[in-house]
C-alpha cells in the first residue's frame, strides 16, 4: 500500500506488522479485516475515517475496529 519498507511479524498469534511511508504519500481508502492497533513511533499522518479525522504524530495510540473505512 505505498511503504517503502515493511516487515511483520507473529507474536504468540498476533501480527505486529512495522512500515515505513514516503512523506506526502496518501492512501487509496480501505479496511483491514481485523482490529488494529497503531503506534505511531516517528513521523505523522492524518487518519481520515467515516466517524472522524485524526492528527497521528509520535506516541499517538491509534485504535480501529475491524472494517472501519478509512
Amino acid at each position: 500500500m505505498g511503504s517503502e519498507r515493511s516487515r511483520t511479524r507473529a507474536v504468540d498469534g498476533l501480527l505486529v506488522p512495522e512500515a515505513r511511508f514516503p512523506a506526502e504519500v496518501v492512501l487509496e481508502r480501505h479496511v483491514h479485516e481485523g482490529p488494529i492497533v497503531c503506534v505511531m513511533l516517528a513521523g505523522s499522518f492524518d487518519h481520515v475515517g467515516d466517524r472522524h479525522t485524526r492528527d497521528c504524530t509520535p506516541g499517538t495510540v491509534l485504535i480501529e475496529p475491524a472494517g472501519d473505512p478509512h
